[in-house]
C-alpha cells in the first residue's frame, strides 16, 4: 500500500555519472539500462545464480522503493548492463 509520494517507472536506461573504485566493467560515461530488481545475493538462490527466486527480492516502484523516475538513482552494479555506443538517447526538455 502507497503511503506516501513515490518515484514511479521500473524501466529505465542512463549514463553513469559516478561508480565505486571496486567497480572494474564501468565506467563513468559508459550507457546502460537497469534491471529494476534488487536481490540480496546472500540467500542460497542468489548464491546458485537463481536470483530471480531470492525471496527478499525488491522492485523499482513498488512499495517501499521508489521507481525511476528520479534525477539519478543508485543501482547495485549486478543489475547495469552495458549498451552499444551507437545507441542513443532522447534528450529532455522539461
Amino acid at each position: 500500500m502507497v503511503k506516501e509520494p513515490m518515484d514511479i517507472g521500473y524501466e529505465c536506461a542512463g549514463g553513469i555519472k559516478e561508480i565505486l573504485s571496486n567497480v572494474n566493467d564501468l565506467v563513468p560515461v559508459d550507457r546502460v539500462a537497469l534491471e529494476p530488481r534488487i536481490s540480496c545475493w546472500r540467500c542460497t538462490q542468489c548464491k546458485e545464480g537463481q536470483y530471480n527466486l531470492c525471496p527478499d527480492m525488491k522492485f523499482f516502484a513498488t512499495p517501499p522503493v521508489h521507481g525511476f523516475l528520479a534525477n539519478q538513482v543508485v543501482h547495485p552494479v549486478d543489475s547495469c548492463f552495458k549498451l552499444w555506443v551507437s545507441i542513443r538517447f532522447n534528450k529532455l526538455r522539461i
